[in-house]
């Protein structure tokens, strides 16, 4: 027998349904067996099918938590000048709060494109943070330094792992 889509391969599987024959390089399996191409209907699931009308509902969700959240954190750091380990707290916070709320705003779908909007929405935050207390910038313990970007880095992880 003759694999139905590559003819010069022999072959003794048939598929589970349809009984068409099937080579190794064709078949699907499933719960209940080898299945060709057709049968096995191979599709995403639903929570990672987002049409553009989820990705419309992700950057606005985005684009708003970044500017509510970036204005709470820099007054957070200028009325609390901590620093150490609370910046990387609210930093880990404020990842969780923008991947969970994008999440909540696209019925909880997943995807590439949803986990580059949470981590831009992130990093717009603190930017937007910088905005606000622009003297934070060249404050000492604040600003760009290395810890501040690596703790901003962990809160892009934290949404993106939340929404790929």
């Amino acid at each position: 027998m003759r694999c139905s889509a590559h003819p010069d391969v022999e072959t003794n599987l048939l598929c589970g349904k349809c009984e068409k024959p099937i080579c190794p390089r064709c078949m699907v399996e499933t719960p209940v067996g080898m299945r060709c191409r057709e049968c096995a209907r191979l599709q995403k699931l639903p929570i990672f099918q987002v049409s553009w009308r989820y990705y419309l509902r992700a950057v606005g969700a985005g684009l708003g938590l970044a500017v509510a959240f970036g204005v709470l954190w820099a007054l957070v750091r200028v009325f609390f000048p901590f620093s150490g380990y609370f910046s990387f707290v609210i930093a880990l916070a404020v990842g969780y709060g923008i991947g969970e709320l994008i999440g909540l705003a696209v019925g909880r779908r997943r995807g590439p494109g949803l986990a580059l909007t949470g981590g831009v929405s992130v990093a717009a935050c603190y930017l937007v943070g910088l905005l606000v207390a622009p003297d934070l910038i060249f404050s000492v313990s604040f600003g760009f330094n290395l810890w501040d970007i690596l703790f901003g880095a962990a809160g892009v992880l934290v949404a993106v792992n939340l929404l790929r």
